[in-house]
């Protein structure tokens, strides 16, 4: 059966928009805005989400993070609203999967969800690994100019370790009703600003220094605060198995595997205070 094909714009080199995905975008939002992590609810209280707002950790309560398509159809309902619930979400699942396969495709990407690679431990790993869904929403007082710096998340290390690291970010926007909430892009000396729509599927690179670069510069964005109505999103990912580099392992051998990795925390602090986000674009060329 041929799927059917899909018609992204490309707002700017490699981010696209995918519109249209969605059955009933207004619905959706109106389950997650009304949802508490009632009993007869398959999704999870509010909690939490640092000084940004709230979020869903994880998605569903008494069922782990990271589950599959096929995990989550297994699931037996028991409400009438677990059912509208599950089915929400087994829709941002094979959305996802969709509008990424089209993605990695246009933008020759090799992602081959079933390849397998040996690791450092002499370990087999999928090459590939989902991440998400991570459904949050953003509180409306964030009086700072920015609500989220600008980063990539794809996370930067001095020395980097083996394991999975972000490649494809794909949000989705479930309203638009606020005021603000721009994504606001910089790569290459540019910055490109945009105000998503409610259904939007937003994919990006996630800001990896080896894929999805632009003159061999890495993509990082900010989000602007958004005002009057909470803004809700989920946030799902690609990540890809990297190896480490050398300097990783002979740290391991050095101090032993177990004491390097609790140094870590220390490390990376010590990286964050001298490489901070980048907290405007002023320095930049507006696109738009």
């Amino acid at each position: 059966m041929t799927e059917p094909a899909l018609n992204p714009i490309e707002i700017y080199p490699q981010i696209f928009v995918y519109k249209n995905m969605f059955k009933d975008i207004t619905k959706t939002h109106s389950e997650l805005k009304n949802s508490s992590g009632h009993e007869d609810e398959l999704l999870n209280e509010w909690t939490k989400w640092s000084d940004f707002g709230e979020y869903l950790n994880p998605t569903f309560k008494d069922h782990p993070h990271g589950f599959s398509t096929e995990y989550l159809q297994q699931i037996e309902t028991k409400t009438d609203k677990q059912e509208v619930q599950k089915l929400a979400l087994l829709e941002l699942f094979n959305n996802f999967y969709a509008v990424t396969k089209d993605y990695a495709i246009k933008n020759n990407i090799d992602l081959d969800q079933d390849k397998e690679i040996t690791n450092h431990y002499g370990e087999q790993v999928k090459e590939w690994n989902r991440s998400g869904p991570s459904i949050a929403r953003y509180r409306t007082d964030i009086v700072d100019p920015i609500a989220m710096t600008y980063h990539s998340d794809y996370i930067r290390q001095p020395i980097v370790s083996p394991g999975y690291k972000f490649v494809i970010t794909a949000l989705v926007y479930f309203n638009d009703d606020y005021d603000g909430g721009e994504i606001d892009f910089i790569v290459d000396g540019e910055a490109y600003k945009y105000k998503p729509e409610a259904g939007d599927f937003l994919v990006f690179p996630s800001g990896h220094p080896d894929i999805l670069t632009k003159n061999g510069s890495v993509y990082i964005h900010g989000v602007m605060p958004a005002r009057k109505t909470s803004k809700y999103l989920s946030r799902m990912y690609w990540m890809k198995y990297s190896l480490g580099d050398d300097e990783w392992f002979e740290k391991e051998k050095e101090f032993g595997k177990d004491v390097w990795e609790s140094m870590q925390p220390d490390i990376m602090q010590k990286f964050r205070d001298e490489h901070p986000n980048k907290i405007n674009a002023d320095k930049e060329r507006r696109i738009k």
